[in-house]
């Protein structure tokens, strides 16, 4: 229990200093928060590989949306 709760504490450092990093060297941090907030469509996948999570039309619609939309900022 312990190693798990060090790994999530070494992943959470890593993702706040690296957050912290680009923000800093971003020219605009729209992109930066708009690569953050698709990581919503990394964990519903991942909670559907993982838990068994029912994938809705719905959901399959938000995740396309979103991923179209950051293909499409970061092009």
């Amino acid at each position: 229990m312990f190693l798990i709760l060090m790994l999530i504490g070494i992943f959470s450092t890593g993702f706040n200093l690296f957050q912290f990093l680009a923000i800093q060297s971003a020219p605009n941090i729209g992109y930066v928060n708009a690569i953050n907030a698709s990581s919503i469509s990394v964990v519903t996948i991942l909670a559907i590989i993982l838990f068994k999570d029912e994938f809705s039309k719905k959901k399959l619609i938000g995740v396309l949306g979103v991923t179209i939309g950051l293909l499409l900022l970061l092009v």
